[in-house]
């Protein structure tokens, strides 16, 4: 995932688009955006078939670590080891643990 984390940087730049991590935020949360919207689409079975739209979820969900990616760069840190090092806490979490301390 590094490299293709340096080749973002490399594609926002030769296309002119902007390099700072309050676009990149937006461009994030328009992504996401369309993550949903396609499941949204595919659970109400309509303007599409279900393979239709289950194929607009990967590539959405695609775009949306591409952004991810582009913010990381930006912000000087790599993606892929922010993700190990949260899941390593999150992999931990007791959950039962938690929904029975809530109740």
């Amino acid at each position: 995932m590094k490299l293709t984390q340096e080749e973002v940087i490399t594609y926002l730049r030769r296309n002119g688009l902007e390099e700072n991590p309050q676009h990149q935020a937006l461009n994030i949360a328009e992504e996401a955006g369309e993550v949903a919207r396609a499941v949204l689409k595919r659970v109400q079975g309509i303007r599409g078939s279900y393979e239709h739209w289950t194929e607009e979820i990967r590539t959405e969900a695609a775009d949306v670590l591409i952004s991810l990616m582009c913010l990381a760069e930006i912000e000087g840190w790599d993606l892929g080891d922010a993700v190990d090092e949260r899941w390593n806490v999150v992999i931990n979490r007791e959950l039962d643990k938690h929904r029975h301390e809530a109740s």
